[in-house]
């Protein structure tokens, strides 16, 4: 197999890449689509019914047809063959004049460009004719033979100058001698000559070598050019005039007279051409009186086109295409809907004998649900599942499922806001949740109802409500979004408020750690200096501590504040309320605490606790541990001190420990770090005391 025209096949790379970037924006502008309808659901192959594999036979079939147009492009062909080709048509000559009284502007731009045009005008009009051209002056000859060629003619015609034919003149004898030679090998009635001219210095015999045409019976029509009353100074082509032997200015006019009886002796016409009228129309019903004959066959040499047969494999190709569905099959639906609608739907506790007849069943489910009856369910449900249900019938009773579900996410969407109303945020998060999953449920059935042909009557099943249930779906969303963060910052502020407790607790007791230590450092006077770094080292953790315990009671007040805020903007009056007393609580607690008053911060602390309520515990699984400490009084004290101090910090875990027995646990520890620096220093004084013995070697 050949081609015409091979060099399309380089367009097979640039198509396969712009094929692959549509292909890729589709797949993306696609997966945009569902993931703003369905949501996280947009990648569950339950809830989108398309198949890839169908689309994937699109995607082939598309490329395919997109290749077999470039090779139709091509023009493909098995041979070449040879076609004889015969017309009928006119042969025309036309006699040009070409002298230099031609150059004259009386006919703006020139009589030489007006017959230019005119010819031109002639030889458009008749396509089927065979047109000859021959200059004359002084001298013609023939420069373009009979032709249908209209390339050739045309360049013909842009060669014709004053400088065509060197001899000056104007002989038209000469020029109708030639036109008769040229026709000598041609004969019939459909012959004819034009005579473009202005009939100015006319030399030779004209008349006899006219009445030579008449008697071949060809007859001759006369364009002629200029004005017969006024001369027009002729140019010389250097921007001057021309002159004659006397000096004086050439002139030229148009002799009218002579051209009308030249064209009478060959019964022809006379037409005269000007700047508002051409005389084209004349001209061409002249020719059109004219017979016509057979032209001279031609052979011509034509490839065997195949291109047809491509186009038709592309067309073909690309129905296919269009025809073939993406959607999933009407048992993929039904398995969709079976799974779709779980143990709510068909339950043990509400199988009823049912008809199975799918428009009955149809019917029956429409008048439960206009009486407000759930068992409409079981009806649409049993619909779905009949193998022989008509696809409208199926569309109808996947929309009205959805509906009914919508329905249900609405009342509990709308009992939400009631439980928020009634300050009871935990049920009111409990219902939206509920709600969310209804919607969900809905929007999985509107999309099943519109894989089909539609419901009888409607042309866009579920539509409208499908672009509710997106409005619903988000109000729902934003719902739970606004309840999960109001709970967090509620947790937040009662987890910050227990940890500023504690850490006043720890600071109190520290407090009296501290004074007690230092009134036993003062009944031992022996240690001296030791005892003074003591005391700046417990005096740094002292200062340590209280920076924290203001700290956290800064960082409870901030979470009181915003949990106040949150809870105000859900209409949760009795938290925002409880919310700013725990904030007013804890700036009282941070001024005590800047007031180094520690039993009356903790008396406020305690208070703002009591107003936020404990923290949930992060893990509810976790049991309290034992505490192997309080076993066997006699057991412990046989412990050492390490074991101790590890049986202890094991106690303090739990997450059921009151803040006593927490602060209980503190003072043991920092009893117990005071104690082993007591004895760090007495051993460092008994060294110190210990006499140098020098030996005598």
């Amino acid at each position: 197999m050949k081609y015409v025209n091979p060099y399309y096949f380089l367009l097979i790379p640039a198509a396969g890449i712009l094929a692959a970037a549509l292909f890729a924006h589709a797949a993306e502008k696609r997966r945009r689509l569902l993931e703003a309808v369905l949501g996280a659901r947009s990648r569950d192959p339950r809830a989108v019914h398309l198949s890839r594999r169908r689309r994937n036979w699109k995607h082939v079939l598309l490329v395919a047809a997109m290749l077999l147009l470039i090779a139709a492009a091509a023009r493909p062909y098995r041979h070449m063959v040879t076609r004889r080709t015969e017309r009928a048509g006119r042969d025309i000559l036309v006699l040009f004049d070409v002298s230099r009284s031609m150059r004259a502007t009386d006919l703006p731009p020139s009589r030489m460009d007006q017959a230019k045009y005119l010819l031109r005008e002639v030889i458009q009009a008749h396509p089927g004719d065979r047109f000859g051209i021959i200059p004359f002056a002084g001298n013609a000859f023939l420069s373009c033979p009979l032709t249908a060629d209209h390339t050739a003619l045309e360049e013909a015609i842009a060669d014709l100058s004053v400088d065509s034919v060197p001899l000056g003149g104007t002989n038209l004898e000469r020029a109708l001698q030639v036109a008769e030679r040229a026709f000598s090998g041609a004969e019939g009635e459909n012959r004819a000559v034009l005579l473009f001219t202005d009939g100015d210095e006319l030399s030779g015999n004209a008349a006899s070598a006219a009445d030579e045409l008449r008697k071949q019976h060809i007859p001759l029509a006369v364009a002629g050019f200029g004005d017969p009353a006024l001369e027009a100074p002729v140019p010389d082509g250097r921007g001057g005039v021309m002159r004659g032997a006397d000096g004086k200015a050439a002139a030229s006019r148009l002799n009218e007279a002579a051209l009308r009886h030249l064209a009478s002796v060959t019964g022809g016409i006379y037409v005269r051409s000007r700047t508002e009228d051409t005389g084209i129309g004349e001209l061409n019903r002249f020719i059109n009186r004219i017979g016509t004959a057979d032209l001279a066959a031609k052979d011509r040499m034509e490839v065997d086109d195949l291109f047809p047969w491509f186009l038709a494999a592309a067309l073909f190709a690309l129905l296919a295409a269009i025809l073939i569905p993406e959607r999933r099959t009407v048992k993929t639906a039904l398995l969709l809907a079976a799974a779709l609608s779980g143990a709510e739907m068909f339950g043990a506790d509400k199988v009823m004998d049912l008809p199975d007849d799918p428009y009955a069943l149809y019917e029956q489910g429409r008048r439960h649900q206009t009486d407000g009856d759930g068992a409409a369910r079981q009806f649409y449900e049993k619909a779905v599942q009949l193998p022989e249900t008509p696809e409208p019938v199926r569309a109808a009773a996947l929309q009205n499922l959805g509906v009914l579900t919508h329905r249900d996410g609405r009342e509990m969407l709308t009992r939400s806001r009631e439980m928020l109303r009634k300050q009871q945020l935990d049920e009111a998060q409990k219902a939206v949740a509920g709600a969310t999953e209804k919607f969900s449920g809905a929007g999985e059935f509107y999309t099943g109802s519109m894989q089909f042909s539609g419901v009888p009557g409607e042309r866009d099943p579920g539509g409208a409500n499908f672009r509710q249930l997106l409005l619903d779906r988000q109000e729902a969303e934003k719902l739970k979004q606004a309840i999960e963060e109001l709970k967090q910052q509620q947790q937040k502020a009662r987890e910050q408020a227990q940890k500023a407790q504690q850490q006043n607790q720890q600071n109190q007791q520290g407090k009296q750690n501290q004074q007690g230590q230092q009134n036993q450092q003062g009944q031992q006077n022996q240690q001296g200096q030791q005892n003074q770094q003591g005391r700046q080292d417990q005096q740094g953790r002292q200062d340590r501590q209280d920076n924290t315990a203001a700290e956290q009671t800064r960082k409870a007040r901030e979470a009181a504040r915003d949990l106040a805020e949150k809870a105000q903007d859900l209409q949760q009056r009795d938290l925002a309320e409880k919310a700013r007393e725990a904030e007013k609580d804890l700036a009282e607690a941070q001024r005590h605490q800047e007031q180094n008053d520690s039993a009356g911060a903790q008396k406020k602390l305690d208070d703002a606790v009591r107003a936020l309520g404990r923290p949930e515990p992060r893990d509810k699984t976790d049991k309290p541990q034992d505490r192997p400490g309080s076993q066997d009084k006699s057991e412990k004290n046989g412990k050492s001190e390490k074991n101790e101090t590890a049986d202890r910090t094991g106690a303090a875990s739990g997450p059921e420990r009151t803040a006593k027995e927490r602060a209980a646990e503190r003072k043991l520890e920092l009893l117990d770090e005071e104690a082993g620096a007591l004895r760090d220093a007495m051993r460092r004084v008994r060294q110190q005391r210990r006499k140098q013995v020098e030996k005598d070697w």
